[in-house]
């Protein structure tokens, strides 16, 4: 029998989307904007964002580590598996196949080139799309080496509650890039809504983890397990 295989992702000419978050903690919000990326690219890096102007409530490696429960829910439902907390998805996919989505904690930098250029280093056949909310479309004329970045990216913007978008900021952009908007609507709550009253907006699997590492010191009510 003839069997073929899959050539890497390294190999293969892909439209890739990068998405950098602080995942601080990564929400629901954040998981349904991953499940429409997954079904409009070929492949989706992400990684939580290394920001040294940020306080954050839990080290890049836990941000890290709860993006990935995320992303492993993401390729749950895509691939109408059950939830099965704490194993990683591909054994259950099987070797050849590559997933849609995937963490990449050697994408986080605090500039948004250097992650532009590992991962081109990585995909070097890639087309690339940095994917960013509305929240940050006034400050990306700001960003190190902006002109450079966007030479080099499509954009995506993903609207938010909040923070509409400009027609003099949208110009800007779209005379430096291919510049797009999300037929999708980013959550109302966030990630600051969550630390500062425990807003229910995570998953099940992301709650576990921060009650196992005692992150975002909330009532003991939430610690207790529903009956």
């Amino acid at each position: 029998m003839n069997h073929r295989l899959t050539p890497p992702l390294e190999q293969l000419r892909l439209e890739i989307a990068l998405f950098g978050t602080s995942a601080d903690p990564p929400t629901q919000g954040h998981q349904k904007i991953l499940a429409w990326l997954v079904e409009h690219y070929d492949h989706v890096a992400i990684w939580a964002s290394d920001n040294p102007f940020k306080h954050h409530g839990a080290s890049l490696e836990q941000r890290t580590e709860m993006l990935q429960l995320v992303a492993d829910a993401v390729q749950q439902a895509k691939h109408g598996l059950e939830p099965c907390f704490g194993q990683r998805l591909e054994p259950r996919l099987g070797q050849n196949h590559s997933p849609p989505i995937d963490v990449y904690p050697e994408m986080s930098s605090p500039r948004s080139l250097i992650s532009l250029q590992r991962a081109q280093h990585r995909w070097p056949n890639a087309s690339f799309t940095l994917v960013i909310g509305s929240d940050l479309v006034r400050q990306i004329s700001q960003w190190y080496a902006a002109e450079a970045l966007l030479a080099q990216v499509k954009l995506l913007i993903i609207p938010r509650p909040g923070y509409p978008l400009l027609p003099s900021e949208l110009g800007w952009l779209r005379d430096r890039t291919t510049t797009a908007i999300a037929p999708i609507q980013g959550p109302a709550v966030s990630s600051t809504d969550y630390r500062q009253d425990h807003t229910p907006v995570i998953n099940a699997a992301v709650q576990a983890y921060i009650q196992g590492e005692k992150l975002y010191p909330c009532p003991d009510a939430l610690l207790e397990t529903p009956q």
